[in-house]
């Protein structure tokens, strides 16, 4: 039996969209042949761009597609010079730490994120001495600088342990000329154009998340400079603590 286009219309609401984006386990879908008599369509894959955290390894960010769709199709990168504006044409954007601020960096800028977005440990301006949540402050992100030009690995697993990221993996997790530009970053007050995007609140489809015992952000400063942002009680600064804040009932997407 054939199911006429005007039936599905009927049925969706009479919007074409609902039409084409049908569930493909809908009992209606099931019981009925395609229109045309062709092979039903392939599925889509949804995209997702994960960018990581400042000074880790980019496949970390693999513990976070555990907030996304089944069957996303994700692509990990490093918090480097255009990831964030590279992300904004997936249909799932999301950041850790310093990723999260290359997110509201860009989308500060001028990017438009067309798909959703979720910010894991997000910060405005990573120094305590701006008063945008940061408990670091902007002499020891300098010295980190310093002394990440002489001893990477001692410069980075000082890092690991000041944020309880656990044990340093071998080797940089990438260039390390990314790495001290990313510094440089950090090491700034938030631009007037980011501090007046952050203002307004997320955007519609955003979610932003952050740890009440993150040792590098005070969550609950962030939380009052980004209105919408919530306070993970049990999380910290790690990307596992925050997923599993964000697991179950509060799934990301």
């Amino acid at each position: 039996m054939e199911i006429r286009a005007s039936e599905f219309f009927r049925i969706s609401g009479n919007r074409v969209s609902d039409f084409l984006c049908f569930r493909l386990s809908s009992p209606l879908l099931s019981a009925y042949p395609w229109p045309l008599g062709g092979s039903k369509p392939a599925v889509k894959r949804m995209d997702a761009v994960l960018i990581g955290g400042w000074g880790v390894n980019p496949e970390t960010m693999r513990t976070a597609t555990a907030l996304l769709p089944p069957g996303a199709k994700c692509r990990v990168v490093p918090p480097i010079s255009g990831c964030a504006e590279d992300a904004a044409n997936s249909e799932f954007a999301v950041g850790w730490s310093f990723g999260a601020w290359r997110i509201l960096a860009a989308a500060a800028g001028g990017t438009v994120f067309r798909g959703r977005v979720l910010l894991l440990a997000p910060f405005m301006s990573f120094c305590s001495d701006f008063g945008l949540g940061g408990r670091c402050s902007q002499a020891q992100v300098l010295w980190l600088h310093r002394w990440l030009k002489r001893d990477s690995t001692a410069a980075l697993t000082d890092f690991y342990m000041r944020a309880d990221l656990g044990p340093l993996p071998a080797g940089l997790p990438y260039d390390r000329e990314d790495l001290l530009r990313g510094l440089e970053h950090m090491a700034e007050d938030a631009s007037v154009g980011l501090r007046e995007f952050v203002t307004k609140g997320l955007p519609e489809g955003w979610r932003a998340v952050v740890g009440a015992k993150d040792r590098l952000l005070d969550g609950a400063a962030i939380c009052r400079a980004l209105p919408g942002c919530n306070l993970a009680p049990d999380a910290g600064h790690g990307l596992e603590s925050l997923v599993a804040s964000m697991k179950g009932g509060n799934r990301a997407f």
